[in-house]
């Protein structure tokens, strides 16, 4: 899929572009491949360490704080599957 919408937000795979109603907003690199991976995996669990290897974070911590910013800044739910990785169902 070349444009992933999930609830009010928009992802282009081509461009990198991210829409939240209709407003284009910026992300930090680790912060958009965290998107990148999750939105290309809605309902499928993505494995803490591929979220690791492609991100900057160094560590679970890390990675826990970023998807919790992540949550917020985009108003959305990601699960932690424990001991496994993070997850979007789709609505």
């Amino acid at each position: 899929k070349m444009v992933i919408c999930y609830k009010n937000i928009c992802y282009n795979t081509l461009s990198g572009d991210i829409f939240v109603d209709d407003k284009k907003i910026y992300l930090s690199y680790s912060k958009f491949k965290l998107v990148d991976l999750l939105f290309k995996n809605i309902d499928k669990t993505v494995s803490k360490d591929d979220l690791l290897d492609a991100t900057e974070y160094h560590s679970d911590n890390a990675l826990r704080v970023a998807i919790t910013k992540l949550k917020t800044l985009l108003n959305i739910e990601i699960k932690n599957i424990r001991g496994v990785g993070y997850t979007i169902e789709s609505c």
